[in-house]
């Protein structure tokens, strides 16, 4: 009967040394999943904060075209799987009745829901800077003067 409490004793210490193998082995996973997702949102996010860093000098050529509007919505979508994070706003034009869908690519991208805004955009094929369709300027308060490159993505037709 000894023998068997003797061995019983031996399982239970084989049991408990492998459930805190088995919880190790857990905590290292998430802890490396984790590690995995800290890292990637940093370097999102420096990557995001070295584009705004860049200076944008906004220019009208000839050929361009400088329309005044509104930012309408704004929306900001982060992959962590390709470690993007991308930043695209809709600029309503009172006047002509259009909503471009742009996406920011460098400059400033402090511009928010309501801000006035001037549209500088492409209206023939100039020497603009690869990826670059356009700029969108600040024109009041905070962002007034304030540049930001962008690619225009699409234009709708809008009934105000």
């Amino acid at each position: 009967m000894r023998q068997l409490s003797l061995s019983n004793q031996d399982m239970r210490k084989k049991l408990r040394v492998l459930m805190l193998s088995i919880i190790a082995l857990i905590l290292l996973i998430i802890s490396s999943i984790a590690t995995y997702v800290f890292w990637s949102y940093y370097k999102i996010e420096s990557s995001f904060s070295a584009k705004q860093q860049q200076i944008v000098q906004a220019r009208v050529e000839a050929g361009n075209l400088s329309e005044i509007g509104y930012i309408c919505d704004s929306r900001t979508v982060t992959c962590i799987k390709n470690r993007t994070k991308r930043l695209y706003w809709w600029v309503k034009i009172p006047t002509t009745k259009k909503r471009y869908l742009c996406e920011w690519q460098y400059g400033f991208s402090g511009m928010r829901k309501d801000d006035p805004v001037t549209l500088i955009h492409q209206v023939d094929e100039t020497d603009w800077p690869p990826g670059v369709t356009g700029y969108i300027v600040g024109m009041q308060g905070k962002i007034k003067d304030r540049p930001a490159c962008v690619s225009l993505l699409g234009v709708d037709e809008v009934d105000y």
